[in-house]
This record gives C-alpha cells, structure tokens and sequence, in this order.
C-alpha cells in the first residue's frame, strides 16, 4: 500500500513517501544513527544496519504506508 490520494504534505520531509521505492534504511546522514525514511534526504544506503533494518530474524522489511517510511512485519 502506498501513498493515498489525500496526502496533504504535513508529514515529516525525513519520513515521507509516495512508494515504497522511497523508503530505505541506513544511517541518518546527519545524526548517524540507524534510521528509517526517505532515501533522496537522509539514509546513507552504503552504511547499512543490517540487525535494525530487517531484524535480528530478518523478518522486518521497509514499506511505504500512508505516506510514511515505516518497518514492519513481512507478510
């Protein structure tokens, strides 16, 4: 599921997504902890967290839902 019509803009720049292609995960360029958002921005994809991004099991993914990079379970 990705981005709903209705998005208005309001959300987090960091977080924000229109598909899930958006979305990774990496360290934050600036505070250079693990996170979760947009790629364009903030996630430096060439220093991953392998543990924080999908999991201690691998059973996490990134997703973009409701016009926000989340992690959550695979399906």
């Amino acid at each position: 599921m990705g981005c709903d019509d209705d998005c208005d803009g309001s959300r987090d720049p960091e977080l924000e997504c229109e598909k899930t292609s958006d979305c990774a995960c990496g360290h934050h360029f600036e505070t250079g902890e693990c996170f979760i958002g947009n790629h364009e921005h903030v996630v430096d994809t060439d220093d991953p967290c392998p543990d924080f991004c999908s999991g201690f099991s691998g059973d996490q993914e990134i997703k973009c839902v409701d016009c926000q990079c989340v992690q959550q379970a695979i399906e």
